[in-house]
This record gives structure tokens, sequence and C-alpha cells, in this order.
């Protein structure tokens, strides 16, 4: 499917971050509304929530992470977690403490990205919209289940299944 083709619906609040913008010249449609569950719908099921990382940090702290990442598991049919900045130990929390939340993120499904900035975080939400839109057709290794991604085929056929990767 060519990336021209592809829709990503930004919530409004995301609108500083730059991001969408970068979406733009990149050649996806980018929508605009009030999302009820993450920052990006891509394909309508697949909903990410982007964190800068004093953003991640405070959003632990207060516990608002963990019911934002709750609505993304109850409305997305996929989700993730986008973690956007240089340095994950510039916040509040302690460097045993955000790390052991991330893979709390992790030990709840929702896989992680960790970006450099917002051209990055860019570039992964295309390839990620990209992905959604050959799953949309049918062309998928992936079962859903409860906004858990769980592969579908054995390992070699994954590793086959990546543009200049093979597995023998």
């Amino acid at each position: 499917v060519p990336i021209r083709r592809m829709k990503i619906v930004v919530d409004v609040g995301e609108r500083r971050s730059g991001v969408p913008r970068l979406l733009s010249e990149l050649g996806l449609e980018v929508g605009e509304e009030r999302l009820v569950a993450g920052d990006y719908r891509l394909g309508g099921t697949c909903l990410v929530e982007r964190k800068t990382v004093s953003d991640l940090h405070r959003s632990i702290a207060s516990g608002r992470l963990w019911r934002q990442l709750e609505a993304i598991r109850r409305e997305g049919e996929t989700g993730w977690l986008l973690i956007e900045g240089q340095g994950l130990d510039r916040g509040q929390l302690s460097r045993a403490g955000i790390r052991g939340a991330v893979l709390a993120v992790v030990d709840t499904g929702l896989p992680v990205i960790w970006t450099q900035g917002p051209s990055d975080s860019a570039q992964w939400l295309a390839a990620l919209a990209q992905r959604e839109a050959r799953r949309s057709v049918g062309d998928t290794h992936w079962k859903m289940r409860r906004g858990r991604t769980r592969p579908s085929t054995t390992p070699d056929q994954l590793l086959s299944s990546i543009p200049g990767i093979s597995p023998g």
C-alpha cells in the first residue's frame, strides 16, 4: 500500500508536537479529532500513545499513564507506547523506577518504541501506518487478542517477511 494513501488521525492535543506536520511532509493523510484513547489512530484500530520522556515520568508518577494505556487496550485492537526523547533518566523517577515502569508497560502486552525526537516519531508512525494498511487487506503475520500482539507464524517466516532479512 503506498504511503500517501494511508491516513493517520491525530488527537488535537498533538498539534504542538510538530509530529502531525512531519507526517504530512512524509505524504500521509493526516486528520485531526479528539480521540477517546491514544494520540494517534492508524488504520482505524491501532492506537499509539506518544510520550516525551519528561511527560512519561509525570504520567507514571500521577498514575495517568496506566489509565491511558487501559483506554488504548479497551478502545483499540492493537496499541503501542511511543517514548520520545533522549535520556530516559531525565525526569523525577529514579533510574530503577522508570525502567521498572517501562517493563510493566510491556507486561501489559503493549509494545514500546523509543524514538530520538519528533522526526523519528513521525518515521515510526508512518511505518506502523504502513503495517496497519497491509494488515487491513489481509497481509498479516499477527493475531490480536484484547490488545496483545502475538505472532501467528514461525520465527523463520516472520524474519523472511522483513525486507533484506532472511532466516538462513
